[in-house]
């Protein structure tokens, strides 16, 4: 996954088995900052811009979808949830999360700010 900085360029981010999620500059390939630690096994990351700053999303844990700032590795905020998630953008810019329960529900979260994520 990448992400356009807005003071520079983009982001890529991936994961590891054990849970880090590792950030790097792309036009260097360097990495950028230190590793996050999402707390699970195979994080499912997505990189995105939300109000302006870029961040990383990762689902993965079976109690929570968290959000990191994408340059300094910070926790901005965690939500509950249970089951799978995805992301993506919509057409006003507003980031969209939708998973599934273990009843299969589907549940939808509009996320304007990571504040939204209960930071």
């Amino acid at each position: 996954m990448t992400v356009d900085l807005s003071d520079g360029p983009a982001l890529v981010v991936g994961a590891e088995f054990e849970g880090r999620i590792r950030r790097w500059d792309l036009p260097t390939g360097e990495p950028m900052g230190e590793p996050i630690d999402s707390g699970v096994q195979l994080p499912e990351p997505a990189a995105l811009h939300l109000a302006g700053e870029p961040v990383v999303i990762a689902s993965g844990d079976p109690q929570a979808v968290r959000c990191w700032h994408a340059v300094t590795g910070e926790l901005l905020g965690t939500l509950p949830h249970i089951g799978r998630t995805w992301c993506t953008t919509g057409p006003d810019g507003t980031v969209l999360l939708t998973g599934t329960t273990q009843d299969g529900d589907l549940v939808l979260y509009r996320l304007s700010s990571a504040g939204a994520m209960g930071g």
